[in-house]
This record gives structure tokens, C-alpha cells and sequence, in this order.
């Protein structure tokens, strides 16, 4: 099975990424063995620029166009691989589509959690809801409207109190709204973002315990939600903020058990 190249996505490789030196002929994009993905010299430019280069000219480097060819018919991407910027717009329609109409249910708010940051779980009785999920006439939000609500840094260090129904709630407006917002392939984007919400509940992600809860009540496209929102964010790439915990709760939580065998593979880095 060939796996497809980082930067014209034509199934060129014949190892997945780090694992071996290869070259993509169709690109000319060169991977040098057991290189480490998330700081390689290769990617001090931006992903998606070395992306738009091969689309405008043939070859991830302008000077190497005499060194790449036509792909083949049987090395056409895989149905799953997008360019690394129209695949975040993906993702957020993938979200946005599988938890439409997801709600707090009996799940922890952010003020709850906050409580228990605050004054442990003895300040909680058992199913009491001191605050509400959204609005303050107590009526829950629909996610799609919390953006203004998660921004503030006063949740910061609570997220990780909140159970699987909270994180099921609030985690698709975190990752929405990462995806959705200017330039978040900046290196000051994500440097922004490491610190935040967003960032806190993919560390919660992290736990085998707690994603195990968390795919128990999710549906199969959630789950295929949440482990495409994953993989896009174990991309390689410079400054890549992120790739330590998603590939952490990709492979030690068991979240690429939801993605296309092909993805699978291509994801399976060295140790």
C-alpha cells in the first residue's frame, strides 16, 4: 500500500511519513529517514505554501520542476486527503454537521467545572446544576453560539474538571472556532491558541479513560469527527503547536480506530 505525499497528496510513498527516506516523483518533495516531522527544515515554510507552490508550477520548489512527472491513474489521493488548508474548512463542516443539535444533556458546564477547579467535587450535590449551561434565563445555548462565552480566560485550568457530556458540548465550538478563524495556520495563531480552551480539551483528549467515556456516547460520524479533527492537527509542520497531544490521543487513546484504514497507516509514526 502507497501512501500519499504531504504536499500534492498523489500515493507516491512507499512508507508512511518518518520512517524511511523517500523521494514523491510526482512533486519532487523529498522525506529524509526517521526525520522528526514536526520541526524538519522542510517545513520552515508553511505547509500550505509549499501546497500552493506544487499547484501553481508542478513541484513543491520551483527549481525542481524538471525533476517531477505526471502522476498515474492508480496514484490518485486517497478520498480522505485535502490540501492542508481546505481541509480545515472540511473538518469544521464535518462538526458542525455531526453535532448539530448536541446539547449539555445532564453533562457539566463550564461553570461547574470551574466550581469544582475552585472548591473540589464536595461543592457539587449529586445532580445539582448551581449553574446554568447558556443563557442566564437557565435555557441551555446551542453550541454553535458559544464562542463568546469561551473566550474568556477565566476557564482557563477548568476544562479538565469537565466530564465526557461537557467536553462532547463544548469541544466542536473550541475546534470550530479555531478552524473558521484568520489565519490559523500562523505560528502566531497557534501560539495563541496553545494557551486556550481549545488547547485544554485536547489535553483532556489525552486520557485513555476519559476518551474512552467520551466515544461511548458519541455517534459513529462524531467520532469520525473527532478523529479527523486529529489528524489534521498531527499534520507536519513548523511550529506545529499541537502534534504531541493530538497524536497522543490519536494512538495512546484510541481515536484513529475511527478513521479510514488508508488514514490509519498513513498516521503510523515511528516511536
Amino acid at each position: 500500500m502507497k501512501h500519499p505525499c504531504p504536499i500534492c497528496g498523489h500515493r507516491t510513498l512507499q512508507h508512511p511519513l518518518g520512517t524511511a527516506r523517500q523521494l514523491c516523483p510526482v512533486c519532487a518533495w523529498e522525506e529524509y529517514e526517521a526525520m522528526d516531522l514536526n520541526s524538519s527544515p522542510i517545513y520552515d515554510v508553511d505547509l500550505s505554501t509549499l501546497q500552493n507552490t506544487y499547484a501553481s508550477c508542478g513541484a513543491w520548489d520551483r527549481e525542481l520542476v524538471a525533476f517531477t512527472r505526471p502522476p498515474r491513474a492508480d496514484e490518485a489521493p486517497p478520498s480522505w486527503w485535502r490540501p492542508y488548508t481546505a481541509q480545515a474548512g472540511h473538518i469544521a463542516d464535518q462538526l458542525q454537521r455531526a453535532f448539530a443539535k448536541t446539547s449539555l444533556g445532564g453533562g457539566l458546564s463550564m461553570m461547574d467545572a470551574r466550581e469544582i477547579d475552585l472548591y473540589g467535587a464536595a461543592g457539587l450535590e449529586p445532580g445539582e446544576q448551581p449553574f446554568p449551561a447558556g443563557h442566564p434565563d437557565g435555557s441551555p445555548w446551542p453550541w454553535e453560539r458559544l464562542e463568546d462565552v469561551l473566550t474568556g480566560s477565566w476557564i482557563m485550568g477548568s476544562l479538565m474538571f469537565l466530564d465526557a457530556g461537557g467536553v462532547r458540548y463544548y469541544l466542536p465550538a473550541l475546534a470550530v472556532a479555531f478552524l473558521r478563524s484568520p489565519e490559523p495556520f500562523s505560528k502566531d495563531a497557534q501560539m495563541r491558541v496553545a494557551f486556550s480552551p481549545f488547547a485544554e480539551c485536547l489535553s483532556w483528549l489525552t486520557s485513555p479513560e476519559r476518551s474512552a467515556g467520551l466515544q461511548d456516547i458519541l455517534t459513529p460520524p462524531q467520532q469520525r469527527a473527532i478523529a479527523g479533527l486529529l489528524s489534521w492537527l498531527m499534520t507536519p509542520r513548523s511550529g506545529n503547536l499541537f502534534f504531541d497531544n493530538a497524536e497522543t490521543a490519536m494512538h495512546g487513546a484510541g481515536w484513529d480506530a475511527f478513521l479510514p484504514d488508508t488514514q490509519r497507516a498513513y498516521l503510523t509514526l515511528p516511536a
